[in-house]
């Protein structure tokens, strides 16, 4: 019987569970679209979701990791909330004094999820899961104990997002991810979801990003903005991330 990718922590209950290798609830069409895999490495194939699923945690680990995935929820409908207020208050006149609306996301949690997005997928695959020399597909103990909230990741490792000032994205339903190697190991995996490019970083050394967008560790705040009657900037509403 195949092992839980968690049983180092040493309290595995239950069966193996059929795990969902990116959480369901974020796709309510039924399909997701993935790129990056092994059988899909040139180019981006859609699914059933029920098609993307795994033996690879016990029923007692993937139920302490379903916070996560209500986090990811949270976030998405956030992105969506927030873009579709933007939408709405451009359409009224500059004059108005709109009401200064936050939404708030949990940073950490959302850092975890997307690690355990990360070793789902990448489980059992041909890379290094994070630096240095272990068996291949497999997660550290390290790297475990992050997923399950029992540590942090260490300066500069961890969640970043590639933004600049005046990008206005448009919501994207799914998640697309790309293995980012360094030789072979998996040192960071990239992840397009909701209307942001997010790189979770598994290296101590900075990551690199082509283009004019920069790469922020532990993003805080995305501000929308509107112009008022004079032409001046003005926050509408933002974002929060909580670390």
């Amino acid at each position: 019987m195949r092992e839980c990718w968690a049983a180092s922590l040493g309290n595995c209950r239950g069966g193996i569970s059929r795990e969902h290798v990116v959480s369901q609830c974020l796709f309510s069409s039924g399909s997701i679209t993935v790129k990056g895999l092994d059988w899909c490495a040139g180019e981006a194939k859609t699914i059933g979701i029920q098609g993307l699923t795994r033996n690879i945690l016990c029923e007692g680990h993937n139920s302490d990791l379903s916070p996560l995935d209500a986090v990811a929820l949270q976030t998405f409908d956030s992105f969506d909330s927030a873009i579709k207020l933007r939408d709405f208050r451009q359409q009224y006149s500059p004059k108005i004094n709109w009401t200064l609306r936050t939404f708030d996301i949990d940073g950490k949690l959302l850092e975890r999820w997307f690690l355990k997005t990360l070793i789902n997928i990448t489980l059992d695959k041909t890379w290094i899961i994070g630096t240095g020399e272990r068996e291949l597909g497999k997660p550290s103990i390290e790297l475990i104990e992050i997923a399950f909230g029992l540590r942090g990741f260490s300066p500069n490792e961890g969640l970043l997002v590639s933004a600049h000032v005046g990008y206005t994205g448009d919501l994207r339903q799914g998640l697309s991810f790309t293995p980012l190697t360094e030789g072979g190991n998996l040192v960071a995996g990239r992840f397009s979801f909701a209307c942001l490019q997010f790189l979770l970083n598994l290296s101590p050394h900075h990551l690199r990003f082509d283009g004019t967008s920069q790469l922020l560790h532990h993003l805080r705040w995305i501000y929308f903005a509107m112009t008022d009657s004079r032409k001046r900037s003005k926050q509408s509403h933002r974002i929060r991330f909580s670390w």
